[in-house]
């Protein structure tokens, strides 16, 4: 059981990763990330998905796991966008037009500028960055958590990803709830890829092989799948190339884990961390000066992609881990704490 824990962490490490990767703008990197970054985290999530507990539990658990990092990624994002908007326009006037339209921008929860919204002088709806994110996942969560215990669970999960998907184009909805309805039939995906042992059988070789084919040929040819719009823009094949892609990271992320024990525990450490990794990168996306800061290491033959990449990830592997440690301070003072009353109470 543990083994299989830690291949799939692995994998999203390697998908965070990617995540990463995918936002510096370079087209030949989104050829190859965008074919399966952001659906393999639905398929971990429907692999993994708790049955045990009530529905209303199970929603209040999850909103508590996504919603508030959601709430919390925004609050930072907000005064570094402020502070932008007042630098370059000089004026309180500006800078407050920018707080409504954070407040705005937060509430909505779009993560693509093709939906932002402008309401006119000066005020308008922007996009909310990486953590979309969060509350698609809570939303094609709580959908499947609900419609798993029906007769024709997987009948209704395709047509609430069909609703998503259609009226997409027609308008948009507050907190990219239709990308979660999307994502919600790879979510059940995953929970029957778990019910049939998808990743404990071996396939034979010759289906191997034509998933790995399918996968390059999207890779080449297609690379264009868009939860955060819900826009495939080469229809199903864009669903089978995610497919594809997430089974054979799966596959891959076990080998790893079996004949490369260094890499596998550094990309443990952004699996087992995705959510605050995502959140960290989510902030620096919206607020760090990159470009100011990393100036005196661009132009000594060194492609600036890699600069900027490898900037990035180190940025928030150490933020990550000075989270960790903070939580980690708080819950031991937290104990202590309690111990103390209790010893006072004794006494």
């Amino acid at each position: 059981m543990n083994k299989r824990i830690e291949y799939f962490d692995i994998a999203k490490g390697i998908a965070i990763l990617c995540i990463i990767a995918g936002h510096l703008g370079n087209a030949r990197i989104n050829q190859f990330v965008f074919t399966f970054h952001v659906p393999l985290f639905f398929l971990v999530s429907g692999y993994f998905l708790n049955d045990r507990l009530p529905l209303k539990e199970y929603a209040k658990n999850k909103a508590k796991q996504l919603m508030i990092p959601y709430v919390v990624a925004w609050a930072f994002i907000m005064p570094r966008q402020v502070h932008g908007a007042y630098q370059w326009l000089g004026t309180f006037e500006a800078a407050w037009k920018t707080v409504v339209n954070q407040v705005l921008a937060g509430l909505y929860g779009n993560g693509s500028e093709i939906h932002e919204i402008w309401i006119g002088e000066g005020f308008c709806v922007p996009t909310v960055g990486a953590i979309w994110f969060l509350p698609a996942l809570f939303f094609a969560l709580v959908v499947v958590r609900y419609f798993m215990q029906w007769r024709h669970c997987g009948v209704c999960i395709f047509f609430i990803a069909l609703l998503g998907f259609t009226s997409s184009g027609a308008a948009w909805m507050p907190l990219s709830i239709q990308s979660g309805m999307v994502a919600a039939s790879f979510v059940y995906l995953g929970m029957l890829a778990r019910e049939h042992g998808v990743m404990e059988k071996k396939l034979p070789k010759e289906i191997s092989a034509g998933i790995m084919a399918l996968w390059v040929f999207c890779i080449l040819f297609c690379g264009e799948m868009y939860l955060v719009e819900n826009r495939f823009n080469h229809g199903l094949l864009d669903v089978a190339g995610a497919l594809a892609g997430s089974y054979v990271v799966l596959r891959f992320s076990k080998v790893l884990e079996e004949k490369a024990k260094w890499i596998s525990r550094v990309l443990l450490f952004f699996g087992r961390n995705s959510l605050i990794v995502l959140c960290v990168h989510a902030v620096e996306l919206k607020g760090m000066p990159w470009e100011e800061i990393l100036k005196g290491f661009l132009g000594h033959g060194v492609p600036p992609v890699v600069v900027y990449l490898v900037a990035k990830v180190a940025f928030c592997a150490v933020v990550t881990w000075v989270i960790l440690e903070i939580r980690h301070f708080w819950r031991r003072f937290g104990r202590h704490s309690v111990k103390s009353g209790e010893n006072k109470v004794e006494k």
